[in-house]
């Protein structure tokens, strides 16, 4: 009997479920609090900014490797294309770790070091729009790890 009788359908389908929570906080933080800030000022928006992301950060980095681990899991219990996909799709929302360590570190400690007193309205507003194009790459990446595992599993039907 296999060691995991139920194949790898239960961890693909594990796989979308934190992809798709890491891509719909990743859009929330870019989309709906950066029109936040847009709306009420730039010192509303880095006091938001900084409210939020610790908490963010511990949960965004815990799904990105859940995925990753999940989608794994599933490619090694597949044989044929499904395994290709879930392999991609192991890769693909894990891959913003790094990603985050070089693009978007500075710009979050920058955030996180804005002195509120002095602060520039002008530049603190290009320092958000900015972090949140390159926010927007993240949950680009986990969207396209949901449909890669998704492709995988109607794979597998087949």
């Amino acid at each position: 009997m296999p060691l995991y009788p139920c194949g790898p359908a239960p961890f693909a389908l594990a796989a979308i479920a934190s992809a798709a929570a890491f891509a719909g906080v990743g859009f929330h933080l870019t989309l709906v609090d950066g029109s936040v800030a847009e709306d009420a000022g730039a010192a509303h928006g880095v006091q938001h900014f900084r409210s939020r992301f610790p908490l963010v950060k511990k949960y965004q980095k815990s799904l990105a490797v859940l995925s990753g681990v999940l989608s794994a899991v599933a490619s090694a219990l597949s044989t044929g294309l499904p395994r290709y996909f879930f392999a991609a799709g192991a890769l693909l929302t894990p891959l913003s770790i790094p990603y985050t360590l070089l693009a978007l570190i500075p710009t979050n400690a920058r955030l996180l070091e804005l002195n509120m007193k002095e602060l520039d309205e002008k530049d603190s507003m290009a320092l958000l729009k900015k972090w949140g194009l390159l926010n927007l790459v993240r949950p680009l990446l986990a969207s396209a790890a949901v449909l890669s595992i998704s492709v995988g599993i109607h794979l597998l039907k087949k």
